[in-house]
């Protein structure tokens, strides 16, 4: 039997004061999680976690990408702060997590395709609100190689990774303040491509 499910993470809130505080993740979260449980649209069963700390995420992402069958369709989001070291690398900024210690307090991309790569199921999506969400690409490519080819690392059957933003572009929200329109334009936009159809034309 073939089963949606999706695991809608965001992050907003940070003890790290070199993390700016951001309006849109929440609410992020929670309208797409919206329109992929409704059974008319997505028909997904989803599961969020908001502001958590890291190895709390990490459980819940391996977590969520072990149990599944082949002919499951997996999709992972994150809304948040996406953050790079100083060899390029993204990491994935939780409550937790502090801007001079990434390895060791944030979600590495690394962590999350080596889940992806584990999983079972033939349809596997990754959907990344942050900065530098195309440096994801890394996380696929071999050590001592230094070209990333996005077509042949991530071939695959469904597998498919969308993105806000370049390796090297940031993602912006409506607003700074705190309310209903805070979102980002990213995932309001999806959002709206989903609810309305546009997203098939």
């Amino acid at each position: 039997m073939s089963n949606r499910r999706a695991l809608v993470v965001a992050s907003d809130e940070y003890v790290d004061p070199a993390l700016r505080a951001l309006a849109a993740p929440r609410r992020d979260a929670t309208d797409l999680a919206e329109v992929l449980t409704d059974p008319k649209i997505g028909g997904f069963e989803v599961a969020s976690v908001i502001n958590r700390p890291h190895h709390e995420v990490q459980r819940a992402i391996a977590r969520f990408f072990s149990l599944s069958q082949r002919s499951d369709t997996l999709l992972f989001y994150f809304s948040g702060h996406g953050v790079k070291d100083e060899n390029g690398l993204l990491y994935f900024a939780m409550s937790d997590t502090e801007r001079d210690l990434l390895s060791a307090t944030s979600v590495p991309s690394t962590f999350v395709s080596g889940q992806l790569e584990q999983a079972r199921a033939d349809t596997k999506i990754v959907i990344l609100d942050c900065c530098f969400g195309g440096a994801f690409s890394r996380a696929f490519t071999a050590k001592a190689d230094m070209t990333i080819d996005i077509a042949e690392e991530l071939r695959g059957i469904g597998r498919v990774v969308i993105t806000a933003s370049s390796a090297m572009q940031y993602s912006f929200e409506l607003s700074t303040l705190e309310g209903p329109e805070s979102r980002s334009l990213f995932t309001k936009h999806l959002v709206h491509g989903l609810r309305t159809g546009d997203a098939d034309t």
